[in-house]
């Protein structure tokens, strides 16, 4: 078996002549060209190298060229802004002009949720902290949901009463 490494977010398994897909992101697992028993022969140095040497870093250059910073004399009312919104349900990333407005997912027509940050920053977030913004947008979501709910409907209540009794098996 070969060691493969996730392309996308670096997760290291071991992997079969077949395509494999990552369980932690879903994308696509690339072979290192390196066995097992090779690997745990390796040095942390060595393996980081030999990570490196699969995925180089983009050339700093290139990447200026691709993702410019902000001019800092242009206001933020002088640039036209996008706005980061999240799918609930399948976690499509896509950006509208309005912030405050109710749009729905083009892959699977759930609500969009908006993250907080227009595609400017969103763009120069680490991977890490994307996941950590869906992750709460998606939980402020869910709690404004909670919140509409109105308990003067007694059979609102009711219901949420027998789904708290039946899984916890006290009352």
């Amino acid at each position: 078996m070969h060691v493969g490494c996730c392309e996308n977010c670096k997760y290291l398994d071991l992997m079969d002549s077949v395509p494999k897909k990552c369980p932690r992101c879903g994308a696509d697992f690339v072979s290192l060209g390196i066995g097992s028993a090779q690997w745990n022969g390796m040095s942390e140095k060595e393996r980081e190298e030999t990570i490196a040497k699969r995925f180089p870093k983009p050339d700093p250059a290139l990447w200026s060229e691709l993702w410019p910073d902000p001019d800092p004399e242009e206001t933020a009312e002088q640039r036209p802004k996008e706005y980061v919104f999240i799918c609930y349900k399948c976690n499509t990333v896509t950006a509208h002009a309005d912030e405050d407005a109710g749009y729905f997912c083009p892959e699977c027509g759930s609500n969009m949720v908006p993250s907080g940050y227009d595609t400017v920053e969103w763009a120069y977030l680490s991977k890490e902290e994307k996941r950590r913004v869906t992750e709460e947008s998606k939980i402020h979501y869910m709690v404004g949901q909670i919140k509409k709910v109105s308990y003067d409907d007694s059979e609102t209540v009711s219901r949420v009463i027998k789904v708290v009794k039946n899984t916890t098996g006290d009352l």
